[in-house]
């Protein structure tokens, strides 16, 4: 898991001379996206997907990151546990991810704070 082929082909180059990756869009999962995105999409009472961007890692350690809150606003317990995410140009799959700690939603709001979303840009 993690970026797609065509991305990683000119990630390096684009965030270098950018400092940022064409991202727009975050989708959360309840198990591994799979190679196109789709698979385990979280699903359910007010659920949908949410606008983001992304940045080089203050680090410096060959990650990129969400510069600003991903809020998913008041989450519903028929999302699930959301154990990953994916990133989104448009309509475009640019790669899943598995989140640092799975978080079992309940009627409590659903937010990532700046950076919290994090990829790393080597193919791992």
């Amino acid at each position: 898991m993690g970026w797609t082929t065509a991305v990683l082909d000119d990630m390096a180059a684009v965030v270098a001379a950018a400092g940022s990756l064409e991202v727009d869009l975050v989708r959360l999962h309840t198990g591994d996206p799979g190679a196109a995105g789709t698979d385990n999409v979280c699903a359910g009472t007010g659920y949908a997907d949410q606008a983001c961007s992304l940045a080089v890692a203050p680090t410096g350690d060959g990650e990129v990151e969400t510069t600003a809150e991903v809020d998913f606003g008041t989450g519903n317990p028929d999302w699930g546990t959301i154990s990953h995410f994916s990133f989104w140009s448009t309509a475009t799959f640019r790669g899943g991810f598995t989140l640092t700690e799975s978080k079992t939603i309940s009627s409590d709001p659903v937010s990532f704070p700046v950076g919290a979303l994090v990829a790393s840009v080597a193919n791992a």
